[in-house]
């Protein structure tokens, strides 16, 4: 590539800046301006509280557990008889 050596791109240390100082001063511009692309505001409080609810199904969901478990049934003794 126009009789230089490896990539075209690559920067002198001691004439110029280098491509990771200019990747992270990106970085860093688009973290300050993400909160306000999205219309929140410059600080966020993020509040979690989350609750063990148990374990496998309510009995509201049987009904659907069991149509699966009759469609996959269903659908092993159609291929088991070549179909």
């Amino acid at each position: 590539m126009l009789g230089f050596r490896g990539r075209f791109s690559t920067k002198s240390r001691s004439c110029s800046t280098t491509l990771g100082t200019l990747r992270a001063a990106r970085r860093a511009w688009r973290t300050e301006r993400a909160p306000a692309r999205a219309g929140l505001p410059s600080t966020a409080l993020i509040v979690g509280h989350r609750v063990y609810q148990g374990s496998g199904c309510n009995p509201g969901g049987a009904p659907l557990v069991a149509h699966v478990w009759h469609r996959r049934e269903w659908e092993r003794r159609f291929i088991a008889e070549g179909g």
